[in-house]
């Protein structure tokens, strides 16, 4: 789990995530999961390099979404 917000992922563009579950929106597939599609640059804080929002691709419907880091947790192989 994480303890510190230093520990935050940092996504990449093709990674997998799924939505956490006590994030709620709208348009949030039931399977939760999508592809991280890039890195909202204009949401970008210099100041606070540990914090990012991401465009994600929500697999088989085509929705595409913003998510800050804090809503998404990595999808690890095997998982």
């Amino acid at each position: 789990m994480l303890n510190e917000i230093n520990d935050l992922p940092k996504f990449k563009p093709g990674n997998l995530v799924r939505v956490k579950n006590r994030t709620h929106q709208d348009d949030i597939p039931k399977h939760r999961m999508g592809l991280i599609m890039e890195t909202v640059p204009e949401e970008i804080d210099e100041s606070r390099s540990y914090t990012a929002f991401y465009n994600v691709a929500f697999i088989g419907c085509g929705t595409i979404l913003k998510f800050h880091e804090m809503f998404l947790e990595l999808v690890e192989d095997g998982v």
